[in-house]
């Protein structure tokens, strides 16, 4: 069952009568099919893997499905879930995944010891700390 969000309508010609409108609830995680990154924002998300795609599924609300080949990295905004297969893969396929709190101070990582840009993204958090440097 998807969440909706209810919407009701009054006819300006006949106030007395309205008209109930019913819209999904989309969610708030962030991903198309142009970025590598996929930003899981809303709490309670979990990632799940199926086949050869990510599944993101937020309680109430639609699934969205994601080629595992089309993401780079994961970054992970406050209390969001990864299941078992999903960290194997990311391991596997070298998706370097970030754990930030909601307002995006780094907590950690996941990442395989042959993901390439290990250091760069390292130096990348360290320096965003610096208040001189933002």
């Amino acid at each position: 069952m998807s969440s909706v969000e209810i919407k009701t309508l009054t006819n300006t010609s006949n106030p007395k009568q309205q008209q109930i409108q019913v819209a999904p609830r989309p969610q708030k995680n962030v991903w198309n099919q142009t970025m590598a990154t996929l930003y899981l924002l809303e709490q309670g998300t979990i990632l799940l893997k199926e086949q050869f795609r990510f599944l993101i599924h937020v309680p109430d609300k639609d699934k969205i499905e994601v080629p595992i080949r089309d993401v780079e990295r994961i970054l992970l905004f406050g209390n969001i879930n990864l299941s078992t297969p999903a960290i194997a893969t990311c391991l596997e396929s070298r998706i370097t995944v970030l754990f930030l709190s909601l307002s995006g101070r780094y907590k950690g990582h996941l990442w395989s010891k042959e993901a390439s840009n290990l250091n760069v993204e390292l130096l990348q958090f360290q320096h965003r700390m610096i208040t001189n440097f933002n």
